[in-house]
Formats: C-alpha cells, sequence, structure tokens
C-alpha cells in the first residue's frame, strides 16, 4: 500500500515514511503489550 502510494507521490521520500509508520506501529505495539508500568 506504501510502496503504491509512493508511486504516485515520487515527492514523498519513501524512507522517512516507512520509519514514521515504524515508529507509529512500535508505539501501538508497546501501548497493545500494556505500556510503561
Amino acid at each position: 500500500m506504501t510502496a503504491i502510494y509512493h508511486e504516485r507521490n515520487p515527492e514523498i521520500p519513501f524512507q522517512s515514511l516507512t520509519q514514521a509508520l515504524e515508529s507509529i506501529s512500535g508505539q501501538l505495539a508497546k501501548a497493545a503489550a500494556g505500556g510503561p508500568t
């Protein structure tokens, strides 16, 4: 999905977008695990 989005919007740095998604998914994973105690 992100790859297709990147192809349609080449001005958006794909690496930054990927890192942002990984950061968000990581935060969600920590929250789902119970978050900081």
